[in-house]
């Protein structure tokens, strides 16, 4: 055993798909990764006229840090733009739904159909 606490693998980036910025977090967020989610995230809202998807199907834990810059990075959108994440396992999804999160963007179950909803203007399912 060692003195250091292991910690997670946690990666964050952005890509742009038909318009729409999409940041995709791998790993998992806890009280440390979601400062630099949130470094990451903040950004690409910012400059999210097309809309923001963030996708979270990569996931393994979200802390209740991390459920608090998903909400803050909503605040940064510019008027107008949507947003949407994508949640298809139980570790993302579930704190999502028990935080209330989904009523402020809706999760998909997939980062194609998320990025058309807000493309559309309509991320509601």
């Amino acid at each position: 055993m060692t003195d250091s606490p292991t910690r997670g693998v946690f990666d964050v980036a952005v890509t742009d798909e038909d318009g729409v910025s999409v940041v995709v977090v791998d790993g998992e967020v806890d009280m440390i990764s979601a400062r630099r989610l949130a470094d990451v995230a903040f950004e690409a809202a910012s400059s999210a006229d097309g809309g923001l998807v963030v996708d979270l199907a990569g996931v393994s834990f979200l802390s209740s840090s991390g459920i608090t810059v998903l909400l803050r990075t909503l605040g940064h959108l510019p008027t107008g733009a949507t947003a949407a994440f994508v949640a298809p396992q139980p570790a993302a999804r579930r704190p999502i739904t028990l935080s209330g999160l989904d009523r402020e963007a809706q999760s998909w179950p997939d980062r194609a159909a998320a990025v058309e909803a807000v493309r559309s203007g309509n991320p509601v399912q």
